[in-house]
């Protein structure tokens, strides 16, 4: 059953498959079709393509600078998607033929969903800690690249407003760090900035994410840990200890940043506003996680805070709010 990769290059014609599938149906063999391609799939994928795939990361251990690791990643996942692709446009057919009656199945996206379960139980059912150091390095770098630009973005724009208080310009140099000469996004010299070759190489991660149908399944964990390191270094930098105005307005303001972040994570090409019902769910779920995460967090440290508060009320009474 195990189908050799081709070398030659040359994609097979879909007409000539259909030529082939009629030749099928005089012996009454075409109901064995789907069933072959999904038995040829898990064979190439248990023999090469997995194996293939973690060698490539496992050549981490060579990358010492972090764009090394990166580019390790990315190319890692290429060429998992240059071995999968002619798989999933024969999946494509496939859907197709079932779809207009050519193949008898149950479902179309029964199938799509069947081999989708393929790729995560054979490639990803256990992932090597290097691999999850590998995600989560990346992902925390274009975090921190995104909330940068958006900050410098959200700066520029109010340069001219004079109503920002005296509050606001001491956080924004809180944020914006002492060191002139290094990127605060990439943390590298500015003159050896990588911050838009990162978020380039993000979004072509993203996109065979979305392909492969493995976002959730690769990223959720490393994006959970981002989000919570995040919020609580953030509390613990701009909320212990003050209790003389309400953090939950600039807080709400700095999630909708963090939103938009998600949103290049979990929606292809970054699209807002969602596409499909799918994703407008994804995002949803994600907004609703990191607001209770938030507000559990936050009221567990005022709680903590509670005698302080009273002692100094009626001063501390923003911190109530």
């Amino acid at each position: 059953l195990a189908a050799p990769r081709p070398t030659t290059g040359e994609s097979v014609v879909e007409a000539d498959l259909k030529t082939a599938l009629e030749v099928l149906h005089l012996y009454d063999l075409h109901s064995m079709v789907e069933e072959w391609f999904t038995e040829v799939l898990q064979m190439d994928l248990q023999r090469n393509i997995a194996p293939e795939f973690w060698n490539g990361i496992n050549q981490h251990e060579n990358a010492v600078e972090e764009e090394q690791c990166v580019v390790l990643l990315l190319d890692a996942f290429r060429l998992l998607m240059s071995r999968l692709d002619p798989y999933l446009r024969s999946l494509d057919i496939l859907g197709r033929w079932i779809d207009t009656g050519l193949l008898v199945s149950s479902d179309s996206q029964m199938l799509r969903d069947k081999v989708y379960t393929m790729f995560k139980a054979i490639l990803f059912f256990s992932t090597s800690k290097n691999f999850q150091d590998m995600i989560q390095q990346f992902y925390s770098r274009t975090f921190k690249i995104y909330m940068k630009q958006k900050k410098k973005a959200d700066d520029s724009g109010s340069d001219c407003d004079s109503s920002m208080n005296e509050n606001e310009h001491e956080s924004d140099s809180d944020d914006r760090g002492g060191d002139d000469a290094e990127c605060p996004g990439c943390q590298s010299n500015r003159d050896q900035c990588w911050c838009l070759c990162a978020m380039e190489q993000f979004q072509q991660l993203s996109n065979i994410f979305h392909r492969l149908n493995l976002l959730e399944r690769v990223c959720s964990d490393a994006v959970t840990t981002i989000l919570h390191k995040m919020i609580e270094e953030r509390m613990e930098k701009k909320c212990r200890g003050e209790y003389e105005r309400s953090f939950l307005g600039e807080f709400q303001e700095w999630i909708e940043k963090v939103i938009g972040w998600l949103s290049k994570v979990f929606l292809q090409d970054g699209t807002v506003p969602p596409t499909t019902p799918e994703t407008s769910c994804t995002l949803k779920r994600w907004r609703c996680h990191v607001q209770r995460f938030f507000y559990r967090l936050y009221a567990s440290m005022r709680i903590e805070e509670l005698f302080n508060i009273i002692r100094d009320f009626p001063e501390s009474k923003p911190a109530m709010k």
